[in-house]
């Protein structure tokens, strides 16, 4: 009997001492998207579908005021009543430049190549921008062109952009992390986190709570801060505790304080752990939408400004000296007609000049090379940053900001060549 008692006091010993381990886990729920009152306010917004010569090789030129809306078929957007071409409160300029047509199995085309996208405000302000590289399916119509293809498609593309965003959504799933203990029996502190956590996310899920139980529950988990239990190491406690205060923080609508314990709690991640990256996706999508300013222009739009920064005054090359307006290459391609990942020091942007009347104008492949004065006084030029090319504009103390950009960095450059960031 006692060797019996002894064997059974050795297990729950055992149990007790190297049982225990944390983890995380996910829940997925529908939640409704919290927004900014600069957010909430977007009712009507205009989709611009902006061609390049590339999409039907047949024709020439693309007229400077010259998009696609017109072409769209889709019910989608004929039916949509927050489209306002007049005055919108937001609109998504959408481009495309085709490297490659292919098609699936059963036929059905598509292309591969460069979307280029800018999302602005009801003052042109930039909400945001970029271009990736992307493979879109083209649905044939029925005695259409190839631009029909491929404005519907970019108008689909631009949908699912604004979703994306959640600009247009006012609920979103998310697969949301937390974290739990296992094999805790032998620990009941333990044993009542796991429980009051899963009631956590019950409520959260039913979005049945006050602030007052999201304080408590702050409070409860804040307590484990320092305690030992068992074999559990530090930095795997503190990755449950503040993994799941971070969760909390983000029903709180505090995302700055979501993502602080969110940095405390990967510092307990496992190299191949997977947690921490959708974690942080939740937070960016949702701080995105609760953005309130936007402090930066785009200062010329025209039908090619998906592509291109568009400038109007005097550049200079060299000796040579233009007139007119210039268009530079906005971004530097995703990906070369190749598929291969474009080098930095291998990209310099184009420009396109157009003096006087001249439509079609004439293309320079070394547009970095340029200044430009533009007839409102700003100077425009290329510096490198760690060897990549920024279009920067001169400020009157002398340092540099990128243009038509929604970086907020200021450089000084004293070899005029090289940026440096400006210290604060």
């Amino acid at each position: 009997m006692t060797q019996i008692k002894t064997t059974l006091l050795f297990l729950l010993f055992s149990a007790a001492v190297i049982a225990q381990k944390t983890d995380t886990e996910t829940k997925k729920f529908t939640i409704p998207v919290p927004k900014s009152e600069y957010f909430n306010s977007i009712k009507k917004y205009n989709i611009v579908i902006q061609g390049i010569n590339k999409w039907d090789r047949s024709r020439e030129i693309i007229l400077p005021n010259e998009t696609f809306q017109k072409d769209i078929t889709l019910d989608k957007y004929k039916n949509d009543k927050q489209i306002d071409s007049i005055s919108p409160d937001l609109k998504i300029l959408v481009g495309f430049i085709p490297s490659k047509y292919q098609a699936d199995a059963t036929g059905r085309p598509s292309v591969n190549g460069d979307l280029n996208f800018i999302i602005l405000g009801k003052n042109d302000e930039i909400i945001t921008m970029a271009n990736v590289n992307r493979t879109i399916a083209l649905d044939r119509v029925k005695g259409g062109a190839k631009e029909t293809e491929m404005a519907n498609a970019l108008c689909q593309q631009a949908y699912d952009l604004l979703d994306g965003y959640l600009i247009t959504k006012n609920d979103v799933e998310l697969t949301f992390n937390y974290g739990v203990f296992e094999k805790c029996e032998a620990f009941p502190e333990l044993v009542e986190f796991n429980t009051k956590t899963q009631e956590l996310l019950a409520k959260l899920q039913a979005l049945s709570f006050e602030d007052k139980y999201l304080d408590e529950m702050e409070t409860y988990y804040k307590s484990f801060i320092g305690k030992t239990f068992g074999k559990i190491k530090d930095k795997d406690l503190n990755k449950i505790i503040y993994l799941n205060l971070s969760l909390i923080e983000i029903f709180k609508v505090n995302f700055p304080k979501a993502e602080e314990y969110l940095a405390v709690a990967k510092e307990g991640a496992g190299l191949l752990s997977m947690w921490p990256d959708n974690a942080k996706k939740n937070l960016q999508i949702l701080k995105f939408v609760n953005q309130t300013e936007f402090k930066h222009k785009i200062e010329t739009i025209n039908s090619r400004t998906a592509y291109a920064v568009v400038l109007k005054g005097t550049a200079y090359y060299k000796k040579k000296i233009f007139t007119g307006t210039f268009e530079f290459t906005r971004f530097k391609p995703a990906s070369s007609g190749g598929g291969s990942i474009v080098s930095l020091d291998s990209y310099s942007p184009s420009i396109s000049i157009y003096e006087g009347t001249d439509n079609a104008g004439y293309m320079w492949p070394n547009g970095n090379q340029f200044n430009v004065k533009t007839t409102d006084g700003r100077e425009i030029s290329f510096k490198k940053y760690k060897g990549e090319l920024i279009m920067v504009e001169k400020i009157a103390d002398g340092t540099f900001k990128p243009y038509e950009s929604e970086s907020d960095d200021i450089y000084t450059s004293p070899d005029d060549e090289k940026l440096e960031l400006k210290k604060a």
